[in-house]
């Protein structure tokens, strides 16, 4: 593993910064800086001498296809004295800006 400059940390952090921002408070919180230094590696491996913006918006389509894996496992169906009551699907939401995301990352790539 190589040293970082200073300039290169400072800018690993205020991509992940970027990325927290993006994604919000609650699917934030699902990511340590640990995790999203990883996604910011395997970006930068993805991507090699690309943009910076590129490297963002892979960060962020990692992000958001691992949030919708952990949200489909928490929806479940609530049953109550035979009242069922089925909350909206989280995963769901998730998984489209996950495309939306992933025809940007293309469209960027491809320029």
């Amino acid at each position: 593993m190589t040293q970082l400059t200073e300039e290169e940390l400072e800018e690993k952090f205020t991509i992940i910064k970027a990325v927290r921002n993006r994604l919000g408070d609650e699917n934030s919180k699902i990511f340590t800086d640990e995790i999203l230094f990883s996604f910011f590696e395997m970006s930068v491996l993805a991507f090699p001498e690309s943009e910076l913006f590129i490297i963002f918006q892979n960060i962020l389509v990692l992000c958001l296809g691992r949030a919708a894996l952990i949200e489909k496992g928490r929806e479940t169906k609530i049953t109550n004295n035979n009242i069922t009551y089925n909350p909206p699907s989280v995963s769901d939401t998730l998984s489209t800006q996950y495309f939306a995301e992933v025809d940007m990352l293309k469209f960027l790539h491809d320029k």
